[in-house]
């Protein structure tokens, strides 16, 4: 779930609407993919969405070890204070229960996204910000955020129409991660997205 895939409907409970494109949908075996109109009715994504990101040098257990990632036999680790991985209230910064692991299905390390899944059912019609800091490799390297990522995070000016026009998305999740205490210098990445209304869900 990320608020990129979205679009403003001032005619929703949310206030946006999904904007899922059918080139990012899922493709059968004869390369025909997903319409999703069907998702596009929603104002938001859906309450227990699993979180699917994809960090370089996030990808194997030890990984997930040595940055020690909430792990689904203590969820309580999810309010840790200096804990890397957060799932965050936009509106009142309170951290919400989760754990997170690597994606034992895919083919090969390479490919092994990070799962971050909430522990239970997220507030419909809320606005949630997801924060990843100070990431280490297996190895105990740091790992560093993308050019992009970066340059807003650290207010540098770019030439890029693109990174500009995300800019301005991210403007909202600054000020929810101010709330919740989670200074902005060592974030690897970070980014909100709008749970459905409960109107939208039934």
């Amino acid at each position: 779930p990320n608020d990129y895939f979205t679009k403003r409907d001032g005619r929703t409970e949310t206030g946006r609407r999904l904007a899922l494109p059918r080139a990012g949908m899922p493709a059968n075996a004869q390369g025909v993919r997903i319409d999703p109109r069907d998702w596009n009715r929603a104002d938001g994504f859906s309450p227990g969405q699993q979180i699917t990101v994809f960090i370089p040098g996030l990808n194997t257990r030890r990984a997930v070890r040595r940055n020690k990632l909430v792990p689904i036999t203590d969820i309580a680790r999810s309010l840790d204070r200096r804990q890397r991985v957060v799932v965050i209230d936009a509106e009142t910064g309170e951290r919400r229960l989760m754990w997170a692991e690597v994606d034992s299905a895919a083919p090969r390390a390479s490919r092994r996204a990070l799962l971050i899944r909430p522990a239970e059912n997220l507030e419909e019609g809320r606005r949630y910000v997801v924060a990843l800091r100070g990431l280490r490799t297996a190895a105990g390297k740091r790992i560093k955020p993308s050019f992009a990522f970066r340059v807003m995070r650290d207010a540098k000016p770019t030439r890029s129409k693109s990174i500009e026009r995300r800019r301005k998305a991210m403007r909202r999740v600054w000020p929810a991660l101010e709330r919740a205490g989670i200074p902005r210098g060592n974030l690897v990445l970070a980014w909100d997205f709008t749970v459905a209304s409960r109107e939208s869900t039934t």
